[in-house]
């Protein structure tokens, strides 16, 4: 079975996340990247409560600043 990971999963519609959720696909929570690019914000409690699988990512090539990162995340 193909896994699929999907990046910010900042736009999704409630249809999208069905789709998501029955095929078990993942998205890739990129809180510094989407500030950065003010692209909007992830809301990650809307996809755990679809059952959608919730990683942290950095959304930039060339990310070394960890702590940056993290300090996103809160």
């Amino acid at each position: 079975m193909l896994q699929t990971v999907l990046a910010h999963g900042v736009y999704l519609s409630d249809e999208e996340l069905q789709v998501l959720a029955a095929r078990g696909s993942s998205v890739s929570h990129c809180p510094n990247s989407n500030t950065s690019l003010r692209s909007g914000l992830c809301d990650v409690r809307r996809l755990l409560d679809a059952d959608i699988k919730v990683g942290l990512g950095t959304g930039m090539i060339h990310y070394t600043d960890m702590r940056r990162l993290m300090t996103g995340i809160v």
